[in-house]
């Protein structure tokens, strides 16, 4: 009985020794599973795992999941419950990124499509056609929307149509950039004056960034209400309700 139990002790206490030396040597932030995620072997591994049944290799990060996920099922031998808390673990961890870059992609988006926006009209009214004032933005505008015209600007260089190029609006900046996409496309096919429709378009943005923000700042005291009922409230029940339950029952039974 007592082998049975110092087996899964050594097993865990071996496994926490490789984490120990296969870890890189810079700061890690997260630990636990985390860490385990993050092992060198563990992306070689799901690669592996990926070709062998038949999925082509993909990122990093997905190589690793992969293979945290596998290599998680060898935890069973301390237990048959630890395998299913590894796993929820690792797969809400990366649900949780996903969701959590795919909002800032957004944001992100939301914050710079005006100031793209405006950019451009001011490089129309310079003198600029449509082309340069693109590759004004692209100079310009710091974080994605600098990066989203300087993609756009590439794929104009390599001899790709201004309708198709700028389909890059929509797909990085996301719904941010569809109005400005619309608008040069139809001023470049009628034949319009650009700079207003882009300081339309900026006011616009502006005016529906400063609503989403709104609506972030209303939904925070909705999102408080979560750490205030698990958190909050059962440590004052624990710290005042029990302590008094406590005394009272000692008190009844003396």
């Amino acid at each position: 009985m007592v082998s049975e139990q110092i087996v899964p002790i050594v097993l865990l206490a071996g496994a926490v020794f490789v984490v120990a030396q296969t870890v890189p040597a810079q700061p890690v932030r997260s630990l636990g599973v985390g860490v385990f995620e993050r092992l060198p072997a563990m992306a070689r591994f799901g690669a592996s795992l990926r070709r062998w049944v038949g999925v082509a290799p993909g990122t990093a990060e997905q190589n690793q999941l992969w293979g945290a996920s596998a290599a998680m099922f060898g935890s069973a031998v301390i237990h048959p419950g630890v395998p299913i808390i590894g796993l929820g673990v690792i797969w809400g961890r990366h649900i949780a990124r996903v969701r959590r870059r795919r909002i800032t992609k957004q944001q992100q988006g939301w914050e710079s499509a005006p100031e793209a926006a405006h950019v451009m009209a001011l490089a129309v009214r310079s003198g600029a056609n449509v082309y340069q004032a693109i590759h004004v933005v692209a100079l310009r505008v710091p974080n994605v929307g600098g990066e989203t015209f300087s993609e756009i600007s590439r794929r104009l260089t390599m001899g790709v149509l201004l309708d198709q190029a700028l389909d890059e609006l929509t797909l990085r900046l996301g719904d941010a950039g569809e109005p400005l996409a619309r608008v040069v496309r139809r001023c470049v096919a009628t034949g319009a004056e650009l700079a207003p429709a882009l300081d339309r378009v900026a006011i616009e943005l502006r005016s529906q960034l400063h609503q989403r923000q709104l609506e972030s700042a209303r939904r925070l005291p909705v999102l408080l209400l979560f750490p205030l009922v698990t958190c909050t409230l059962p440590a004052f029940a624990l710290l005042t309700v029990v302590p008094l339950l406590v005394s009272s029952l000692a008190q009844l039974s003396g």
